[in-house]
């Protein structure tokens, strides 16, 4: 029997929203487009920054690297944002979400009292300010919400309807949850082969650039990824295991300083780049 991702998974939901700080500007767009004698479409597109300051900056940093973690540490699962989260890897990913969640507000909470004196400042910047583009409440501008529900087990169903219907309504959920794990499954090999390929691309140059991150990298993915395959597949984590074994043994100084291992780690690279391809499909 296969294994049930309604006892091994949650769905999660996360949104985060922040004011966009870039604006397109028609005007000068268009003036640019006649002084040039060009079609306005054919001139480029005229975007302004409306508040260059180091407030505003931190938030989107903080943002990016949020949205980062999350996806990092869950699977796709769904096309309206929704992913899944192993339940093994669940407590790590609640404290690392909390933990972005309370440097975001605070971000926010230092930027918002200081909007309407950045605007004075930009009033005085900017040749071509207008208020317009600048909202007269920014608080509502930038949220989030994380919202974790359990995987609903479709061959589990009470209800009223016909048994035929009860059915086919669980033959087409199997189908699509069928593709969903693909999809998942796909999603984990292509993580693990990213670095690989990085690895193999970087150590075949005859003056490669090794920085610590080459071997880094792939010993991150293979250290989460026990925890994200959450369908167990032996042939992945079998690859993980190789993986590790011969490309993480020497470090980056290592690989820099010793060509002979620097070549041995090369072809395992490349060897086990082509086992993988071949399971890809690629």
């Amino acid at each position: 029997m296969g294994v049930k991702l309604s006892e091994t998974a949650m769905t999660v939901n996360f949104r985060l929203s922040t004011w966009n700080n870039n604006k397109f500007d028609r005007e000068i767009s268009a003036e640019v487009a006649k002084k040039r004698e060009l079609n306005q479409g054919d001139a480029g597109r005229y975007i302004k920054v409306l508040m260059p300051y180091q407030e505003l900056t931190e938030i989107y940093k903080i943002a990016r690297e949020w949205r980062q973690f999350h996806r990092w540490n869950t699977m796709p699962w769904k096309d309206n944002n929704v992913r899944l989260v192993a339940c093994k890897r669940y407590s790590f990913y609640s404290d690392g979400m909390r933990k972005r969640e309370i440097a975001f507000d605070d971000a926010v909470d230092l930027f918002v009292p200081k909007y309407p004196e950045f605007i004075n400042l930009e009033r005085q910047r900017l040749k071509d300010f207008k208020q317009s583009d600048y909202p007269d409440d920014i608080a509502p501008k930038f949220g989030h919400s994380i919202k974790v529900e359990p995987l609903m087990d479709p061959t589990d169903w009470r209800t009223t309807l016909r048994d035929d219907q009860i059915e086919d309504i669980k033959k087409k959920l199997l189908e699509e949850e069928q593709e969903r794990k693909t999809t998942l499954l796909q999603d984990l090999w292509q993580r693990l082969f990213d670095p690989v390929k990085s690895m193999a691309t970087q150590l075949s140059k005859d003056k490669p650039r090794i920085h610590k991150s080459l071997v880094a990298n792939i010993m991150e993915i293979c250290d989460v990824l026990p925890d994200l395959n959450i369908l167990e597949d032996g042939v992945l984590d079998g690859m993980r295991q190789e993986i590790l074994n011969k490309l993480t043994w020497a470090d980056a100084e290592t690989l820099r300083k010793t060509p002979v291992v620097r070549k041995t780690v090369a072809k395992d690279a490349q060897d086990i780049l082509d086992t993988m391809s071949g399971y890809m499909g690629i």
